[in-house]
């Protein structure tokens, strides 16, 4: 009896040892995401056909992959003429639940008032996430928001990542 609890002590530590490594060593790998956003916007009207976008907004991300249940922040911009754009561009911070931040850029084209598509880059971290890279790309569906003067939608997003490897 005294064997099996040695034994069992042993197998436990070095199971519960081998899942912590495991983790750790997690350089690289996918995600799948819903990202639900909302925040302010400002336009300004150019002539009847073009409008200018400035927006900014906070958000949650949850599902599968080295950034589940982050809050991002993020601010962007667009021009819109006669109803599209193809030139959205902007920049987003994710903090993770340990405070682990991630930084990507993205890209984006669409129609106002209808789905849009992109595409985003990883540029780095901080903590754990240093050094990060990677991307993928996404779909924007946008909602008619509750409040005028802001926006609200969904991103679904597929990718990958890549940490760099870590120096012993």
């Amino acid at each position: 009896m005294k064997r099996l609890m040695i034994f069992s002590w042993i197998f436990l530590f070095c199971f519960a040892s081998g899942l912590a490594n495991a983790e750790e060593m997690a350089k690289k790998g996918t995600e799948s995401y819903t990202m639900s956003y909302g925040g302010p916007v400002n336009l300004l009207a150019m002539g009847k056909d073009r409008v200018q976008m400035n927006y900014e907004g906070l958000g949650i991300q949850i599902g599968e992959g080295l950034l589940n249940n982050s809050s991002f922040r993020f601010m962007g911009a667009l021009q819109i003429v006669k109803g599209v754009y193809d030139n959205d561009f902007g920049l987003v911070v994710f903090t993770t639940p340990e405070g682990h931040q991630a930084f990507a850029t993205y890209e984006a084209t669409g129609r106002i008032g209808a789905s849009g598509k992109g595409i985003y880059t990883y540029i780095g971290g901080t903590g754990k996430l240093a050094g990060l890279q990677g991307g993928g790309e996404f779909t924007r569906i946008s909602l008619r928001p509750s409040a005028e003067g802001t926006i609200q939608g969904y991103n679904e997003v597929k990718g990958h990542w890549k940490l760099p490897e870590t120096k012993e």
